[in-house]
C-alpha cells in the first residue's frame, strides 16, 4: 500500500531520579539523531513518558515483589542479572510492541522495526540502522514477523529448562536462541496475535523469573527473560502448521552486526558453523527435537 511506513521504535531509561535503569540519554541522541531521517517515523519509549501516559505501566516497568524473590534466592549468583530484574525482566519489550500496534497513526501492512539502544555499549549497532528497511523489507515480502538468530547459541544456554519444557516438550539442546534486540513486523493480524502470545508468556512471573531448578543444567548461563519467551514463542508458531508461513528468522554471521546479503564467504562461514553445530549435539537429536516441537505445536494445547 502507498501509504505504509516504516516505523522505528526502542526504549531508553534516564536513571536516577526518574526510574531504576541506567542513564542512556546519550545513546539516545545519537540514536535519534542517525535514524530520523532513516525512517517515516521514530518512536522512542522511557518509562516516565509511558507512565505520565498511563498508570498502568507501573507494574509492567517495576516489580518490587519479582525483585525481593531474586535476592532472597540461594541460586548461584552469576546466574542472576539484578540490572534486568530492576525493570521487571524486560516486560516492557513485547508491551512497547503492542502498544506501537495499536498506534492509529501508522497505517495496516507499515513494517514496524524494533532494535535495541544501547549504541554506546555495541558501537556496531550504527551500521545496522543503515540497512534495516532494507533487510525488513525483503524479509516480509511473504512473512509477517521476522526475528534475528545473533548466534549459534544453544536455546538452553539462555532459557531455563522449565520453560523449555512445558511450551516445547523438550530440552533445547539443539535449539538456537533468538535475540530480542531486533524485530521487525508486519502491522497486521498476525503480527498482533504473535506478540501478544509473546506478551502474555513474559507476563507470567514464573517464565520469565530467572530463578530455576536447573541451574546446573549443562552449559546453562541464565535464563534471558523475553529473549527466553521470544525465543520459545517463535519456535511454537513455526512448528505450527497454521501459523508457520507468518513468521521467518535470520542468522547474523557476526555477532549482532546486521548484512543485507551474504556473499560466497558469509555463505560458506554459516554452512561450516551449521554442520559444527548439528554434529557436535548430536544429529539424531537435532531432528529428533523438531519432530517432537512438530507434535507440541500442533496437537497440544497452544
Amino acid at each position: 500500500m502507498n501509504n505504509k511506513k516504516f516505523v522505528l521504535i526502542s526504549f531508553y531509561t534516564e536513571g536516577k531520579p526518574h526510574d531504576k535503569g541506567s542513564n542512556l540519554t546519550a545513546a539516545k541522541d545519537i540514536f535519534l539523531k542517525k535514524n530520523l531521517k532513516l525512517f517515516d517515523k521514530v518512536i522512542l519509549y522511557s518509562p516516565r513518558e509511558l507512565i505520565k501516559k498511563n498508570k498502568k505501566w507501573e507494574s509492567i516497568l517495576f516489580s518490587k515483589k519479582f525483585y525481593n524473590l531474586h535476592k532472597k534466592t540461594s541460586q548461584r549468583k552469576n546466574s542472576i542479572n539484578y540490572e534486568w530484574i530492576k525493570l521487571n525482566s524486560l516486560l516492557w519489550k513485547p508491551a512497547i510492541i503492542l502498544e506501537t500496534l495499536k498506534n492509529s497513526d501508522i497505517p495496516n501492512d507499515s513494517i514496524i522495526i524494533y532494535h535495541d539502544i544501547n549504541l554506546l555499549k555495541y558501537p556496531f549497532y550504527i551500521s545496522n540502522f543503515d540497512i534495516l528497511k532494507e533487510k525488513f523489507l525483503e524479509e516480509l515480502k511473504s512473512n509477517s514477523i521476522a526475528l534475528c538468530r545473533d548466534s549459534f547459541f544453544k536455546l538452553s544456554i539462555d532459557c531455563k529448562q522449565e520453560l523449555i519444557r512445558s511450551y516445547l516438550g523438550s530440552k533445547g539442546d539443539t535449539l538456537f536462541h533468538i535475540w530480542a534486540g531486533c524485530i521487525g513486523l508486519k502491522k497486521n493480524e498476525s503480527s498482533t496475535k504473535f506478540f501478544k502470545y509473546w506478551f502474555e508468556m513474559t507476563n507470567i512471573d514464573a517464565n520469565r523469573s530467572q530463578l530455576t531448578n536447573f541451574a546446573s543444567y549443562p552449559e546453562f548461563a541464565w535464563h534471558s527473560q523475553e529473549q527466553a519467551t521470544l525465543s520459545v514463542s517463535f519456535y511454537k508458531w513455526k512448528y505450527n502448521l497454521s501459523r508457520s508461513n507468518d513468521i521467518t528468522s535470520f542468522f547474523t554471521i557476526n555477532y549482532r552486526e546486521i548484512i543485507l546479503r551474504w556473499n560466497c564467504k558469509n555463505k560458506i562461514i554459516y554452512i561450516k558453523r551449521l554442520c559444527f553445530f548439528i554434529f557436535k549435539n548430536n544429529i539424531l537429536k537435532f531432528f529428533l527435537e523438531r519432530l517432537i516441537l512438530f507434535s507440541f505445536s500442533n496437537f497440544h494445547k497452544f
